[in-house]
């Protein structure tokens, strides 16, 4: 019963390296494939996010769509939130 009231008043701490805010850099990758009457067609998606601490996003990504007529179609894209 000790312990457990000891743990209840001190509660979990963060181990050192572990915030309960999101900072720093993640990157992420996506991929979808839709198959209907006209064949298959897919889209990759390779990005980075920024998080700040405060509550601010940021980031970029490449999106590259399965384009029969331009195949070398490549879009980046920005994002920016709060």
């Amino acid at each position: 019963m000790l312990a457990l009231s000891l743990a209840l008043i001190c509660g979990p701490q963060p181990l050192p390296a572990q915030s309960t805010a999101l900072i720093g850099s993640f990157g992420f990758v996506a991929g979808l494939e839709q198959l209907d009457s006209n064949g298959s067609h897919g889209v990759a998606v390779l990005g980075l996010i920024n998080f700040d601490g405060a509550g601010n996003v940021s980031g970029t990504a490449t999106i590259k769509p399965r384009n029969i007529d331009n195949p070398q179609e490549v879009v980046w894209e920005h994002l920016r939130a709060t």
